[in-house]
Protein backbone atom coordinates (compact mmCIF):
# COMPACT_ATOMS: atom_id res chain seq x y z
CA UNK A 1 0.00 0.00 0.00
CA UNK A 2 1.32 3.45 -1.20
CA UNK A 3 1.19 5.72 1.71
CA UNK A 4 0.52 9.49 0.59
CA UNK A 5 2.43 12.07 2.26
CA UNK A 6 1.22 14.89 4.32
CA UNK A 7 2.43 18.25 5.76
CA UNK A 8 1.90 16.61 9.45
CA UNK A 9 4.71 13.90 8.48
CA UNK A 10 7.40 16.81 8.39
CA UNK A 11 8.79 19.51 11.11
CA UNK A 12 7.04 22.35 12.05
CA UNK A 13 9.03 24.53 9.59
CA UNK A 14 7.98 22.32 7.49
CA UNK A 15 4.30 21.67 7.50
CA UNK A 16 3.99 25.69 7.81
CA UNK A 17 5.95 26.05 5.03
CA UNK A 18 3.67 23.03 3.18
CA UNK A 19 0.40 24.67 4.53
CA UNK A 20 1.19 27.96 2.77
CA UNK A 21 1.94 26.19 -0.14
CA UNK A 22 -1.21 24.79 -0.03
CA UNK A 23 -3.13 28.45 0.41
CA UNK A 24 -1.40 29.61 -2.53
CA UNK A 25 -2.76 25.88 -4.71
CA UNK A 26 -6.37 26.57 -3.09
CA UNK A 27 -6.74 30.20 -4.97
CA UNK A 28 -5.49 28.73 -7.89
CA UNK A 29 -8.06 26.25 -7.80
CA UNK A 30 -10.66 28.90 -6.77
CA UNK A 31 -9.69 31.48 -9.56
CA UNK A 32 -8.38 29.45 -12.58
CA UNK A 33 -9.74 25.67 -12.89
CA UNK A 34 -11.32 23.98 -9.76
CA UNK A 35 -10.77 20.82 -11.91
CA UNK A 36 -7.35 20.64 -13.17
CA UNK A 37 -5.63 17.67 -14.85
CA UNK A 38 -3.29 15.84 -12.99
CA UNK A 39 -0.26 17.05 -14.98
CA UNK A 40 -1.52 20.42 -14.13
CA UNK A 41 -2.19 20.29 -10.32
CA UNK A 42 1.67 19.06 -10.27
CA UNK A 43 3.10 21.21 -12.19
CA UNK A 44 0.90 24.41 -9.75
CA UNK A 45 2.13 22.53 -6.86
CA UNK A 46 5.25 22.80 -7.55
CA UNK A 47 5.28 26.54 -8.70
CA UNK A 48 2.85 27.06 -5.20
CA UNK A 49 5.84 25.17 -2.96
CA UNK A 50 8.91 27.36 -5.00
CA UNK A 51 7.11 30.61 -4.50
CA UNK A 52 6.80 29.90 -0.69
CA UNK A 53 10.09 29.10 -0.04
CA UNK A 54 11.17 32.11 -2.06
CA UNK A 55 8.82 34.52 0.16
CA UNK A 56 10.41 32.49 3.54
CA UNK A 57 14.29 32.56 1.89
CA UNK A 58 14.26 29.01 2.71
CA UNK A 59 15.71 25.96 0.59
CA UNK A 60 15.46 22.30 0.68
CA UNK A 61 17.52 19.31 -0.79
CA UNK A 62 17.60 16.90 -2.02
CA UNK A 63 15.45 17.09 -5.03
CA UNK A 64 13.58 13.55 -4.05
CA UNK A 65 12.52 15.45 -1.08
CA UNK A 66 11.26 18.26 -2.71
CA UNK A 67 8.96 15.63 -5.01
CA UNK A 68 7.66 14.28 -1.99
CA UNK A 69 6.54 17.85 -0.54
CA UNK A 70 5.14 18.64 -4.18
CA UNK A 71 2.76 15.27 -4.14
CA UNK A 72 1.89 16.15 -0.47
CA UNK A 73 1.03 19.38 -1.79
CA UNK A 74 -0.85 18.44 -4.69
CA UNK A 75 -2.75 15.83 -3.01
CA UNK A 76 -4.98 18.11 -1.52
CA UNK A 77 -6.72 19.65 -4.56
CA UNK A 78 -10.24 17.58 -3.84
CA UNK A 79 -10.37 18.68 -0.09
CA UNK A 80 -10.22 22.06 -1.10
CA UNK A 81 -13.21 21.42 -3.04
CA UNK A 82 -14.95 19.39 -0.38
CA UNK A 83 -14.74 21.46 1.98
CA UNK A 84 -16.95 24.53 -0.07
CA UNK A 85 -19.41 21.73 -1.53
CA UNK A 86 -19.76 20.53 2.26
CA UNK A 87 -20.33 24.26 2.85
CA UNK A 88 -22.76 24.48 -0.06
CA UNK A 89 -24.87 21.85 0.42
CA UNK A 90 -25.38 22.13 4.07
CA UNK A 91 -26.94 25.84 2.95
CA UNK A 92 -29.20 24.50 0.00
CA UNK A 93 -32.26 23.63 2.15
CA UNK A 94 -32.68 26.76 2.99
CA UNK A 95 -31.56 29.06 0.28
CA UNK A 96 -33.83 26.97 -2.12
CA UNK A 97 -36.75 26.21 0.48
CA UNK A 98 -36.53 22.87 0.96
CA UNK A 99 -38.21 21.22 4.12
CA UNK A 100 -35.06 19.45 5.65
CA UNK A 101 -37.50 17.73 8.37
CA UNK A 102 -38.56 15.26 5.95
CA UNK A 103 -41.72 14.30 8.23
CA UNK A 104 -43.42 12.18 5.27
CA UNK A 105 -43.58 11.01 1.61
CA UNK A 106 -45.68 14.40 0.81
CA UNK A 107 -42.80 16.61 1.97
CA UNK A 108 -40.38 14.12 0.21
CA UNK A 109 -42.45 14.90 -2.87
CA UNK A 110 -42.66 18.65 -2.76
CA UNK A 111 -38.88 18.48 -1.91
CA UNK A 112 -38.53 16.36 -5.44
CA UNK A 113 -40.73 18.73 -7.14
CA UNK A 114 -38.94 21.80 -6.12
CA UNK A 115 -35.04 20.56 -7.00
CA UNK A 116 -36.32 19.36 -10.36
CA UNK A 117 -37.75 22.64 -11.61
CA UNK A 118 -34.72 24.65 -10.10
CA UNK A 119 -32.65 22.13 -11.83
CA UNK A 120 -34.44 22.66 -15.66
CA UNK A 121 -33.36 25.58 -18.03
CA UNK A 122 -30.07 26.49 -19.11
CA UNK A 123 -28.97 28.22 -17.63
CA UNK A 124 -30.15 26.14 -14.61
CA UNK A 125 -32.71 27.69 -12.92
CA UNK A 126 -30.88 27.80 -9.52
CA UNK A 127 -28.31 30.17 -10.70
CA UNK A 128 -30.93 32.89 -10.44
CA UNK A 129 -31.41 34.96 -7.41
CA UNK A 130 -35.42 35.62 -8.66
CA UNK A 131 -35.06 31.94 -9.13
CA UNK A 132 -39.14 31.90 -7.72
CA UNK A 133 -40.24 34.35 -10.39
CA UNK A 134 -41.98 33.70 -13.49
CA UNK A 135 -39.23 35.16 -15.43
CA UNK A 136 -35.97 34.95 -13.69
CA UNK A 137 -33.30 37.61 -14.88
CA UNK A 138 -31.08 38.29 -11.78
CA UNK A 139 -28.39 35.59 -12.67
CA UNK A 140 -25.32 34.45 -10.58
CA UNK A 141 -26.45 37.21 -7.44
CA UNK A 142 -27.92 34.45 -6.03
CA UNK A 143 -27.16 34.81 -2.16
CA UNK A 144 -26.03 31.00 -0.87
CA UNK A 145 -22.89 31.96 -3.42
CA UNK A 146 -21.13 35.06 -2.06
CA UNK A 147 -21.85 33.56 1.82
CA UNK A 148 -20.66 30.14 1.03
CA UNK A 149 -17.50 31.93 -0.01
CA UNK A 150 -16.98 33.90 3.13
CA UNK A 151 -16.88 31.42 5.07
CA UNK A 152 -14.63 29.17 3.16
CA UNK A 153 -12.06 31.83 2.33
CA UNK A 154 -12.79 35.10 4.08
CA UNK A 155 -14.05 33.62 7.25
CA UNK A 156 -11.41 36.75 9.05
CA UNK A 157 -8.84 39.18 7.95
CA UNK A 158 -5.73 36.94 8.07
CA UNK A 159 -7.94 34.06 5.88
CA UNK A 160 -6.82 32.93 2.41
CA UNK A 161 -9.28 35.22 0.55
CA UNK A 162 -7.85 38.69 2.38
CA UNK A 163 -4.64 37.55 1.88
CA UNK A 164 -4.42 37.13 -2.09
CA UNK A 165 -7.64 39.70 -2.24
CA UNK A 166 -5.99 41.28 -5.39
CA UNK A 167 -6.98 37.43 -7.14
CA UNK A 168 -10.58 38.26 -6.14
CA UNK A 169 -11.92 41.53 -6.76
CA UNK A 170 -13.36 41.63 -9.12
CA UNK A 171 -14.76 37.95 -8.30
CA UNK A 172 -13.38 35.67 -11.43
CA UNK A 173 -15.59 34.17 -13.41
CA UNK A 174 -14.06 30.60 -12.38
CA UNK A 175 -15.01 31.21 -8.73
CA UNK A 176 -18.73 31.90 -9.71
CA UNK A 177 -18.46 28.46 -11.72
CA UNK A 178 -17.36 26.37 -8.79
CA UNK A 179 -19.77 27.97 -6.62
CA UNK A 180 -22.71 27.20 -9.03
CA UNK A 181 -21.35 23.62 -9.71
CA UNK A 182 -21.32 22.87 -5.83
CA UNK A 183 -25.02 24.45 -5.56
CA UNK A 184 -26.07 21.91 -8.06
CA UNK A 185 -24.17 19.39 -6.64
CA UNK A 186 -26.33 20.09 -3.27
CA UNK A 187 -29.45 19.95 -4.78
CA UNK A 188 -28.41 16.69 -7.17
CA UNK A 189 -27.94 14.69 -3.10
CA UNK A 190 -31.78 16.54 -2.85
CA UNK A 191 -33.10 15.09 -5.97
CA UNK A 192 -35.10 12.06 -4.19
CA UNK A 193 -36.55 14.46 -1.75
CA UNK A 194 -34.51 13.38 0.95
CA UNK A 195 -31.03 14.45 1.83
CA UNK A 196 -28.58 11.63 0.12
CA UNK A 197 -25.83 12.14 2.64
CA UNK A 198 -23.60 10.01 0.17
CA UNK A 199 -23.97 10.98 -2.95
CA UNK A 200 -20.42 11.57 -4.33
CA UNK A 201 -18.84 15.04 -5.40
CA UNK A 202 -17.13 12.58 -8.34
CA UNK A 203 -14.72 14.88 -10.54
CA UNK A 204 -16.10 12.81 -13.63
CA UNK A 205 -19.60 13.77 -12.93
CA UNK A 206 -19.12 17.29 -11.75
CA UNK A 207 -15.70 18.65 -14.20
CA UNK A 208 -18.63 19.03 -16.98
CA UNK A 209 -20.54 20.60 -15.06
CA UNK A 210 -18.11 23.06 -13.69
CA UNK A 211 -17.08 23.83 -17.30
CA UNK A 212 -20.70 24.47 -18.41
CA UNK A 213 -21.34 27.17 -15.81
CA UNK A 214 -17.97 28.19 -16.63
CA UNK A 215 -18.88 28.29 -20.66
CA UNK A 216 -22.34 30.20 -20.00
CA UNK A 217 -20.98 32.76 -17.53
CA UNK A 218 -17.93 33.73 -20.41
CA UNK A 219 -20.06 33.33 -23.41
CA UNK A 220 -23.09 34.46 -22.98
CA UNK A 221 -23.41 36.36 -18.86
CA UNK A 222 -20.21 38.13 -19.28
CA UNK A 223 -20.15 38.62 -23.29
CA UNK A 224 -23.68 40.45 -22.72
CA UNK A 225 -22.16 43.43 -21.05
CA UNK A 226 -18.71 43.13 -20.35
CA UNK A 227 -18.04 46.50 -18.48
CA UNK A 228 -21.74 46.09 -15.87
CA UNK A 229 -20.47 42.69 -15.46
CA UNK A 230 -17.43 43.39 -14.32
CA UNK A 231 -19.03 45.92 -11.89
CA UNK A 232 -21.25 43.00 -10.37
CA UNK A 233 -18.52 41.00 -9.98
CA UNK A 234 -16.71 44.08 -7.91
CA UNK A 235 -19.87 44.40 -6.07
CA UNK A 236 -19.21 40.44 -5.30
CA UNK A 237 -16.27 40.93 -3.89
CA UNK A 238 -17.38 43.51 -1.61
CA UNK A 239 -20.21 41.70 -0.60
CA UNK A 240 -18.07 38.96 1.02
CA UNK A 241 -16.11 41.77 2.67
CA UNK A 242 -18.98 42.81 4.30
CA UNK A 243 -20.55 39.41 5.32
CA UNK A 244 -16.92 38.89 6.91
CA UNK A 245 -16.49 41.93 8.29
CA UNK A 246 -13.08 42.34 6.74
CA UNK A 247 -11.92 45.97 5.27
CA UNK A 248 -9.70 46.18 2.59
CA UNK A 249 -8.88 48.98 0.42
CA UNK A 250 -10.15 47.92 -2.91
CA UNK A 251 -7.31 48.51 -5.99
CA UNK A 252 -10.46 47.93 -8.31
CA UNK A 253 -13.10 51.51 -8.08
CA UNK A 254 -15.20 50.38 -11.48
CA UNK A 255 -18.19 52.48 -11.95
CA UNK A 256 -21.44 51.14 -9.78
CA UNK A 257 -23.85 50.02 -12.30
CA UNK A 258 -27.06 52.35 -12.18
CA UNK A 259 -30.60 50.29 -11.25
CA UNK A 260 -31.70 51.42 -15.20
CA UNK A 261 -28.38 49.84 -16.55
CA UNK A 262 -29.02 46.66 -14.46
CA UNK A 263 -32.87 46.45 -15.43
CA UNK A 264 -31.85 46.56 -19.16
CA UNK A 265 -29.11 44.23 -18.46
CA UNK A 266 -31.84 42.06 -16.98
CA UNK A 267 -34.58 42.83 -19.58
CA UNK A 268 -31.81 41.43 -22.46
CA UNK A 269 -31.09 38.12 -20.33
CA UNK A 270 -34.71 37.36 -19.46
CA UNK A 271 -35.69 37.84 -23.51
CA UNK A 272 -32.31 35.72 -24.32
CA UNK A 273 -33.11 32.89 -22.26
CA UNK A 274 -37.22 32.78 -21.43
CA UNK A 275 -38.30 30.18 -18.53
CA UNK A 276 -39.48 26.53 -19.40
CA UNK A 277 -43.01 25.05 -18.73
Amino acid sequence: MKVVPKASDYSGVLEGLINAAVRRLTVKLYTINAFPANTTTKEWAQECWILTCRAARKKFAPADANTRIVTAISKRVSSVRSHLRDTVRSAVPRAYNLDDKVADDGVADANKVQVLRLLRGAPKLFGYKDHESDTPAVFAEVPILMSSLQQELFSSPTDIGPEFADMFDPMPIPVLALLLTCVEYGLDSWSAGRLDSSHAFRTSDYRSKYDAHRGWLVKDWEAMAPDIVKAIRHEMYEQVLRYGNITIQSRHQPEKVSDATRERMRAALAARYPPRA
